[in-house]
């Protein structure tokens, strides 16, 4: 397991000194749009870290639009073509399919937007916190998102605390047993507290601890992912000295 924090990649060198990150996540093109990130774009990142690539926000495969689809297509395959050894993953939310869809509609759009696609990397599908034909919102819909998604390549799944206490959980460890137990793996955890209360579908990270979820159910879920070595990626706000602390913390747990 190594544990780490979502950092700026304009900013990656020195963030990773503050922070002793050992592990890190990054968006490698503009997180609130659809550009394809530059071809070189790697060869600027001069980290020996290992990294996760986290796809921008409006990717929706889940979308009842033909075009948002499209372009979320066209985005993951520039950012898989232009991946190197360094990425263990690359990180995409479950999406929302919208107020009228229900989510077996949303599980099909996945699949019309994947087929034919192969991708040299793992993808990481992410929980959500809420919205309408969410298949990410509830752990059976997403495994078996994943579970139809895997015919054709390597898929994996991405579980953040925040977004999972949002939809409802209360105890992590129970779920994730579920998860692992169905997938027979887990691969990442980004590990957030909650500024809002059990089951608000909201998403709205805090730093650990300072948040709404029992600071003993992060404490499990930590030493969870050192006995089966998952890592840990923190998406709390803040700045390097806050996440540098962070990090130091799980390290002692």
């Amino acid at each position: 397991m190594e544990i780490g924090v979502h950092l700026s990649k304009s900013e990656l060198d020195q963030q990773i000194s503050v922070t002793n990150a050992e592990v890190v996540q990054i968006f490698i093109s503009n997180p609130r749009g659809y550009q394809k990130p530059a071809f070189d774009a790697f060869k600027k990142i001069k980290c020996d870290k290992p990294i996760y690539i986290h796809l921008p926000y409006l990717v929706n495969f889940a979308s009842v639009k033909d075009n948002v689809r499209d372009l979320s297509k066209e985005l993951l395959i520039a950012t898989d073509k232009i991946c190197d050894s360094r990425v263990k993953g690359i990180v995409v939310h479950g999406g929302q399919g919208g107020k009228d869809a229900t989510v077996a509609e949303a599980i099909d759009r996945w699949l019309a937007s994947l087929s034919g696609v192969k991708l040299k990397n793992t993808l990481l599908i992410e929980n959500t916190a809420g919205g309408n034909a969410a298949p990410g919102r509830n752990s059976e819909n997403l495994i078996t998102l994943i579970k139809k998604l895997k015919e054709y390549n390597n898929i994996g799944i991405c579980y953040d605390t925040c977004h999972a206490f949002a939809s409802g959980t209360k105890n992590f460890i129970t779920e994730l047993e579920f998860i692992k137990l169905k997938l027979g793996t887990l691969n990442l955890i980004h590990l957030n507290d909650s500024k809002d209360e059990l089951n608000s579908s909201r998403d709205r990270h805090e730093l650990l601890g300072k948040g709404k979820i029992d600071v003993n159910e992060i404490i499990s879920l930590v030493k969870y992912a050192k006995k089966d070595k998952i890592d840990l990626i923190l998406e709390t706000p803040g700045d390097p000295e806050i996440w540098r602390n962070e990090i130091k913390y799980l390290k002692n747990i």
